[in-house]
């Protein structure tokens, strides 16, 4: 409750309120009424309104103030009130100064307020307000005076202290005081259970860990029932001599089915058998002659003795296979179909007689395997 109209309020020493004055429109009104009745009046009734006129302003101040606590004692942890109660003749001028909360010892103030405002006597008004402390402290609690002010005078309460009991408690007996406590049952419902679930950090890292595991079962479960393809392994690369074999091979079944003249056959014959001659014979073979490359290799499996093949049987079939490229050539003799396969499997007879091993020799050129046009 704020301070009544025409109280000028200090608390701890601090201007808080200042109310316009309900009594000084009071005294205007009065002096007004005698003012009128001074000029209908005689010389005396001139002395007389003079004299009333001074009145309001010599008459004498009274001012007091009372503060009575609830209680002359109260034990820790309770509540108190400081009843204060403040007589003035002159609000306008009054001041009440109220203790500050850092003054007062041994106590806490919980709050201070005005309560009512009463007309005592003629011109006297009474002010009525209230502290509420209380304390935790096993000492007296010390409140310092309250003051009213009037201009020059000035009236305190005197300090108030306000005594401070603990409990008695027997400890030989303490169930004297508080018997037997029954558990304490606390009744969840279902909500309150899921909360407690979801707001644990445990829940969550086991749903975290039910998740992986479900989704490696899954991931298991769908591998069984859709393997993997098997990967496809590449093929080994193929030897220089089973390209070769693969080429002439190619050209037979040409020269067969009449897709390729025998001119171009002995001609592809040469050039793939060249190719495959360069690089055990360490030269270049492309402009060697047949007749030169026939040699050649008549050299070199002359002086081959490991060849479990009959040298006999093959020289003559190299010369064979020189003197029909020749006539198909420059002659445009017609050679056996029989003897010009032949002339093939001649070659590749040749080949095999010296070919390394098939993961160690390749072709330098595996895009012209067949050369036939």
């Amino acid at each position: 409750m704020s301070p009544p109209e025409g109280i000028a309020y200090r608390h701890g020493g601090a201007l808080v309120y200042k109310y316009t004055i309900q009594v000084a429109r009071l005294h205007q009104d009065n002096t007004t009424r005698i003012v009128r009745r001074i000029l209908r009046g005689s010389a005396r009734g001139h002395l007389l309104g003079l004299l009333l006129l001074l009145v309001p302003r010599v008459y004498a101040q009274e001012l007091s103030v009372t503060a009575t606590p609830q209680a002359a004692q109260m034990m820790i942890g309770e509540q108190v009130r400081i009843q204060l109660s403040v007589r003035t003749s002159d609000p306008a001028r009054t001041q009440i100064i109220v203790p500050a909360d850092s003054s007062v010892l041994h106590a806490e103030v919980l709050a201070f307020t005005f309560t009512d405002t009463v007309k005592a006597d003629a011109g006297v008004q009474e002010i009525k307000a209230e502290m509420l402390i209380t304390s935790f402290d096993s000492l007296p609690a010390q409140i310092p005076p309250f003051t009213a002010r009037l201009g020059a005078l000035s009236q305190s309460t005197p300090p108030i202290t306000i005594q401070v009991a603990l409990p008695e408690v027997d400890l030989a007996h303490p169930d004297q005081y508080y018997g037997p406590k029954e558990p304490f049952r606390l009744r969840l419902k279902f909500i309150d259970y899921l909360l407690l679930i979801l707001t644990s950090p445990y829940f969550w890292i086991l749903l975290g860990l039910l998740l992986i595991i479900g989704a490696l079962l899954l991931y298991r479960r769908y591998r069984l029932r859709h393997p993997r393809a098997p990967k496809e392994q590449d093929d080994p690369p193929l030897s220089a001599y089973q390209l070769l074999q693969t080429d002439l091979k190619a050209l037979m079944n040409r020269l067969s089915d009449g897709s390729l003249t025998q001119e171009a056959y002995y001609n592809a014959l040469t050039e793939r058998f060249k190719r495959y001659s360069a690089p055990l014979l360490r030269r270049d073979t492309s402009p060697l002659t047949e007749g030169q490359l026939a040699q050649l290799w008549r050299t070199r499996l002359s002086a081959d003795t490991t060849s479990s093949t009959n040298q006999n049987d093959l020289l003559p079939a190299l010369r064979r296979w020189q003197q029909n490229a020749l006539y198909v050539r420059f002659a445009a003799h017609v050679i056996p179909l029989q003897e010009a396969l032949g002339d093939a499997q001649t070659l590749l007879q040749t080949a095999a007689q010296d070919s390394p091993a098939p993961d160690t020799l390749t072709s330098s050129h595996p895009q012209n395997h067949v050369a036939a046009d």
